[in-house]
């Protein structure tokens, strides 16, 4: 049976018919009342998953990241796969692919880590709904340095380090209690951990301070010359980190995608990652042009480092509250990140990457931290947030056209930026529009909506009332014609309104939620 599969002719994915896929997706933790609690036997809830589906699919998402957690794990260790197998049924029946994130838990055990993954591999082997493995979510060098390696010691806890550099931190100065408790009882362990940490801290400070785009970029550069040993190091232990968990995967299900979803841009960087099928990175920020335009480079800088392999970012999103702390918690304008998404999807196709995965479906109930409360597509009670439609009306484009399209990001200084994206089958235009071939204002934040039919004829929506002037010619590659004939629609029809010159910009008063045609006469 076909699966999901790499692209041979560029670096991107094939979706189980052979067709060029291009994942909008989005991270699932469960209902608004049990986010991380999903699989808990008493909150696991089918009707409340299937509504959720419901959900993503109608924003537009075509895959969702789910997460392997004690509850689910331990029914795998003992063969029972009821839970999982409805779940995957129900992704199945909504037409959703199915990322799955493994040891959820950071569990160190390398062996039996890859154990459990090769028993999952084994059940979904030959099913088309899994869109592919991800060994473990957002591993830190913490992670790696605790890790038990079954075949060889972790390079970094050697005293490789140390005969290269010499001492960061003398044994004289160690304090046990910043020790993990997995290494305290060896005191050479504890030792060369105190000190590869360091390391990482300093070479994170020069990177800081270098002026380079991106800490990507500062790896590569000859200012980053001295760091080059501790780069070898950190890339095999990387590479022995993978091996007990690749191994095993891969010979239980050979032909299905594998990748890491890290948040650490200088872990994804190394080379040693070569040895996945593609690559992801999860990042996060607060609204402003320069923060988003400082993740583009980002992006940009791994794009370079892994030529051809495609690129996903398995986490993106902006809070609708700004802060981590429920003292000082302030909403912010869900219109406003909805555009910053937008933006980030917007140019993850644009510049060919793989794909985005939306941090998450639903925002949490009663979350400590009101800045991770608010990362949602829906707020509490199923309420749609603007990004909802932003999802949908880009997926609908992307699902009649290969062209990725041309993105345009502006500072702005009451919506932070303005998106002016455009492919053959329509665009979105948000925060102003000042520019040909969509020109536009509006009083608020406003979202503008474009689709082309293969006539050519354009449908112009909007989030909000605004007066818009567009050409037609230069908006549709698809428009055949001198004049446009502008429609109103006047209650579940379209009523001509007149006849513009499409030579020149063509008028129209677009109301809120009530779409305007262009049609080429």
């Amino acid at each position: 049976m076909a699966l999901f599969r790499l692209n041979p002719a560029e670096p991107g994915i094939l979706s189980p018919n052979g067709m060029p896929f291009f994942t909008v997706g989005v991270n699932y933790e469960g209902y608004f009342d049990r986010t991380w609690r999903m699989w808990q036997p008493s909150l696991f809830d089918l009707a409340l998953i299937e509504q959720d589906f419901s959900k993503a699919r109608a924003a537009g998402f075509n895959t969702v990241r789910l997460f392997v957690q004690k509850d689910n794990r331990t029914e795998i260790e003992t063969g029972q796969w009821q839970r999982f197998d409805a779940v995957a049924k129900l992704a199945e029946k909504y037409n959703l692919a199915i990322m799955l994130t493994f040891n959820d838990e950071h569990s160190p055990h390398l062996a039996q880590v890859g154990a459990t993954n090769a028993k999952i591999a084994t059940h979904f082997r030959g099913n088309p709904v899994i869109h592919s493995w991800d060994l473990e979510n957002e591993p830190r060098l913490y992670n790696l340095l605790v890790a038990t390696y079954p075949n060889e010691p972790c390079p970094l806890l050697t005293s490789a380090l140390i005969d290269r550099y010499g001492e960061f931190v003398p044994r004289s100065a160690i304090d046990m209690s910043r020790i993990p408790a997995l290494l305290r009882n060896d005191a050479n362990k504890a030792y060369y951990y105190r000190n590869a940490v360091e390391a990482y801290i300093r070479f994170g400070q020069e990177a800081m301070t270098s002026g380079m785009p991106s800490i990507v970029d500062f790896m590569f550069s000859a200012q980053a010359e001295k760091w080059r040993p501790f780069f070898k190091l950190l890339n095999d232990t990387i590479a022995a980190w993978l091996s007990p968990q690749l191994a095993p995967l891969k010979a239980a299900d050979p032909t299905r995608m594998v990748s890491v979803g890290w948040n650490w841009e200088v872990l994804a960087a190394l080379p040693a990652n070569r040895a996945l099928d593609f690559h992801q990175i999860h990042k996060y920020g607060s609204v402003g042009y320069q923060r988003l335009t400082n993740i583009f480079s980002m992006l940009k800088a791994l794009q370079r480092t892994f030529p051809t392999q495609p690129i996903i970012m398995g986490e993106f999103g902006y809070s609708t509250d700004e802060s981590t702390d429920p003292a000082r918690s302030k909403p912010v304008d869900a219109r406003i990140t909805a555009l910053h998404e937008a933006a980030m999807l917007c140019y993850l196709r644009a510049e060919g990457f793989a794909g985005g995965i939306k941090w998450m479906l639903n925002d949490v109930r009663n979350a400590p931290n009101p800045f991770e409360a608010g990362l949602g597509v829906y707020a509490d009670f199923d309420r749609e947030k603007p990004a909802r439609r932003i999802f949908a009306h880009l997926a609908s484009l992307w699902r009649q056209t290969a062209d990725r399209g041309v993105l345009r990001v502006l500072p702005d200084n009451r919506t932070h930026i303005r998106v002016h994206y455009l492919c053959d089958a329509g665009g979105l235009s948000g925060g102003g529009g000042d520019e040909s071939p969509l020109v536009w204002q509006a009083s608020a934040p406003t979202h503008v909506f474009t689709s082309c039919d293969i006539s050519g004829q354009i449908r112009v929506e909007a989030s909000a009332p605004v007066n818009v002037q567009l050409r037609p010619p230069q908006l549709s590659p698809r428009w055949r014609g001198g004049n446009a004939a502008v429609y109103r629609l006047d209650g579940d029809a379209f009523s001509p309104e007149g006849v513009q010159s499409a030579a020149g910009a063509v008028q129209l008063q677009v109301d809120a939620d009530a779409p305007r045609l262009v049609s080429p006469v």
